[in-house]
C-alpha cells in the first residue's frame, strides 16, 4: 500500500513538472482576425469567404480570451500560456490552456501572424492576422 502511494505521489509530481508557466503570453495580447483553417479527419479547408464568417479572437492582459463571430461574442474564458509536451508525439510546445474549453499549441510568425493548432491527431490548424 505504501508503495502504491509513493508511486502515485511521484507520478503527480512528474506531471506537474511537465507544465510550467510561459512568459510568451504577451505576444498573444490583442485582437486577431481569422484568415484560414485547415485539418480535421477530412483535411478540410475553410476561409471567411467559404463560410461567410468573420471571426475575431482576443487575448487580454488579465488572461481573458474572447471569440467573436460576425461581431457577436461567442466565447469568453480565462486562459494561461504554458510550456508542455504534445500528447501525440511528446515534442515540446507552447500551449494555451482555456478554462472549460480546449487546449491549443501556438506558433507566431513575426509579430503579425498567429497559428493555433488543436492538440490532437485530427485537429485543425487556424491562421490569424493581428489587427492593428
Amino acid at each position: 500500500m505504501k508503495n502504491n502511494l509513493f508511486i502515485s505521489v511521484i507520478a503527480v509530481l512528474f506531471l506537474i513538472s511537465c507544465e510550467k508557466e510561459n512568459d510568451n503570453s504577451s505576444l498573444l495580447l490583442g485582437k486577431w482576425n481569422w484568415t484560414y483553417t485547415y485539418g480535421g479527419i477530412a483535411c478540410s479547408e475553410y476561409t471567411p469567404e467559404s463560410t461567410g464568417d468573420k471571426i475575431i479572437i482576443e487575448y487580454t492582459s488579465d488572461s481573458l480570451f474572447r471569440r467573436y463571430i460576425n461581431d457577436t461574442l461567442i466565447d469568453e474564458c480565462k486562459y494561461q500560456v504554458i510550456d508542455s509536451s504534445l500528447v501525440f508525439d511528446g515534442n515540446k510546445a507552447v500551449i494555451i490552456k482555456y478554462d472549460g474549453f480546449l487546449t491549443q499549441a501556438f506558433v507566431m510568425k513575426g509579430l503579425g501572424k498567429l497559428y493555433l493548432y488543436d492538440v490532437c491527431w485530427d485537429g485543425f490548424e487556424k491562421h490569424y492576422n493581428r489587427i492593428k
